[in-house]
């Protein structure tokens, strides 16, 4: 829970004081690295990443299917955030394959791992795949009622559009974004929806924003590594 509120610092000392603990069962153990591995890109440290969600991959066995998904998915999204597009690419194949064989059933209490992976999509111009995986996202959520994933998925939406050109859309999307981190009490994801808003409204540009434009939504306390750079 700390994590999806924005709390990285708690959330990564929650969990490696869980992991130090030792005499966890390999899925148990694998749950953990998976959530470290996504507090690592939080927190800007794709390194890290990579290494838990690899060793997240070593634990797991193909019936695990949710959380193999959830892996390859953070492995792609750190990758990418090392530089290595081609790599990211491949990898993001992966975690596709894994997503999309994944039932909803199974996928459902992991369904935030699709803004990660949507947002591998945007970056890499997989726009169509992006809208795909998102709209399944929200059929799962729509069934759930409120969520904490449910900022996430408005912001990867909201990108998507403002790089498609739906400019109404994801103005639309980061509005809905910024109410539903305020229901569920995310700062920080009031903020991401907050910076997001102003692609759209400023125009498009005429070539993809860098990365660091929307880095910093409101200050380091309240940066996060799932906003394009």
């Amino acid at each position: 829970m700390a994590r999806q509120l924005g709390d990285f610092a708690e959330a990564a000392a929650t969990l490696g004081t869980q992991l130090r603990r030792g005499g966890l069962d390999p899925v148990e153990e694998a749950k953990l690295h998976v959530e470290l591995a996504a507090v690592d890109a939080f927190r800007e440290e794709p390194t890290s990443a990579v290494h838990h969600a690899q060793r997240a991959l070593e634990l797991l066995d193909e019936h695990r299917s949710a959380l193999v998904a959830a892996a390859l998915t953070l492995r792609a999204l750190a990758t990418l955030y090392l530089g290595c597009a081609r790599s990211a690419r491949e990898q993001l194949a992966d975690a596709v394959v894994a997503v999309d064989a994944t039932g909803d059933a199974d996928l459902r209490p992991y369904v935030e791992i699709v803004s990660p992976l949507a947002l591998v999509e945007i970056q890499l111009g997989n726009y169509a795949d992006a809208d795909r995986h998102l709209a399944r996202a929200r059929r799962i959520l729509d069934g759930l009622g409120p969520s904490s994933a449910s900022p996430y998925l408005l912001v990867m939406e909201s990108l998507v559009h403002a790089r498609a050109g739906r400019l109404t859309r994801a103005v639309r999307a980061a509005e809905q974004a910024r109410a539903a981190a305020e229901r569920v009490g995310s700062t920080e994801m009031a903020a991401m929806a907050a910076a997001v808003r102003l692609r759209p409204v400023l125009g498009p540009p005429a070539r993809p924003l860098p990365w660091s434009t929307l880095r910093r939504p409101a200050s380091a306390a309240t940066r996060a590594v799932w906003v394009p750079r």
